[in-house]
């Protein structure tokens, strides 16, 4: 995403020249943000398919670094996504955790847990959050509605989740969760 670098990198410069790549290179992010969204048919955004997790990545990173955007409701829509579903992927995690349990969860689980608290995509959470909440007062009611409910889900499935698995691994595996404690605290105080 050619378009997410030019974002950033032209956030440090006001020279006209500039601006108008970074209007082009905003028009751009708008562009594949809609096509990603129109793949989802509106709903959070499939990390299924190849590429949706990256493209959600870059985007959320661009915007978070990249100064003042313009509202639009494909970039709420995109940055929802990306905050439920890649920096607070505490379903995803759920998920592997609850299949492998009688395997070997620590090993794994735990591993991947720990590289996600490393990366850049978590530690720019609140980034991401600052320019999600911009986005979301300037939106129209309709996307505000989308959002919140995908928001409200997102939370009771967490909720539920996070009581079996507490009850799992309390006692077991109590580094894993606490670190899945600590995802959560901040995806809750995003909402």
């Amino acid at each position: 995403m050619a378009a997410a670098g030019v974002l950033r990198a032209s956030s440090r410069s006001l020279s006209s020249n500039l601006m108008q790549i970074r209007v082009s290179a905003e028009k751009q992010i708008e562009i594949v943000a809609r096509d990603i969204i129109s793949k989802s048919r509106g709903l959070t955004i499939s990390i299924n398919e190849p590429g949706n997790g990256h493209i959600l990545h870059c985007i959320s990173l661009a915007l978070a670094r990249g100064g003042s955007v313009s509202p639009q409701p494909a970039l709420l829509m995109c940055l929802a996504s990306a905050l439920l579903t890649e920096i607070f992927p505490l379903q995803r995690f759920y998920s592997s955790i609850l299949e492998c349990f009688h395997g070997n969860p620590a090993g794994r689980g735990l591993k991947e847990v720990k590289e996600h608290m490393d990366s850049a995509i978590f530690k720019e959470a609140g980034a991401v959050t600052r320019v999600f909440c911009a986005q979301y007062v300037s939106a129209d009611e309709g996307s505000k509605s989308t959002v919140e409910n995908l928001i409200w889900d997102y939370c009771q499935d967490v909720y539920l989740c996070h009581r079996q698995v507490a009850l799992m691994l309390r006692g077991v595996e109590d580094e894993l969760l606490l670190d899945l404690e600590k995802i959560a605290g901040s995806a809750f105080l995003m909402v």
